[in-house]
């Protein structure tokens, strides 16, 4: 197989756009090759005086200025994405996905986050239909909510929770559950 992709991210203060797109052909001998992309562009904002972090090429924990119970509400954020998926090529009918989400997310203190998500997703020949469709459109609302324990100047994530929601609509929205960018776009 084959694989390229880019990723761009840019951060001004309280505000950060992120895209990422990415390409895979898939070697068959003795068949055509087919080639699979997909990718997503977010924007956020902070409402709060806080800042978005980064740190050695990736999103790092957003810390608030003013936490819970040091005299502040913590940080709050909303995040605007949208993605694609097509997984159609070759005679391969995989079918194309795309997302349309918005997040907001309550950051109380540095090891506690709370993220509330809406998508709404387009089907487009998907492999899997809907009663006899292979062309539909869903909604999807989901909660969530990680702690995060510090070990060693890392922060990984403890017990996530998630509410009603696909894996691909989760990760669509930027929650990528793994280390310090959990719960945060940009790998989020």
């Amino acid at each position: 197989e084959r694989s390229i992709g880019a990723e761009l991210a840019w951060i001004k203060g309280r505000f950060h756009a992120t895209a990422e797109a990415q390409w895979l052909t898939a070697k068959r001998p003795g068949l055509a090759d087919p080639t699979f992309n997909g990718g997503y562009a977010e924007a956020g904002f902070l409402l709060t005086g806080d800042v978005t972090a980064y740190k050695g090429g990736a999103y790092d924990s957003i810390r608030p200025r003013n936490p819970l119970g040091k005299g502040g509400m913590g940080a709050f954020q909303v995040n605007a994405r949208y993605d694609w998926l097509d997984l159609s090529d070759a005679g391969i009918a995989g079918g194309k996905q795309q997302v349309a989400g918005e997040s907001l997310l309550w950051i109380p203190t540095d090891y506690v986050r709370f993220i509330l998500n809406y998508g709404h997703i387009w089907l487009d020949g998907a492999a899997v239909p809907a009663g006899a469709d292979r062309d539909y459109s869903a909604d999807s609302l989901g909660m969530r909510a990680a702690a995060y324990a510090r070990q060693d100047n890392e922060t990984a994530e403890a017990t996530p929770s998630r509410g009603g929601q696909c894996a691909a609509h989760a990760r669509g929205l930027g929650l990528r559950a793994h280390g310090r960018n959990s719960g945060r776009s940009g790998r989020q």
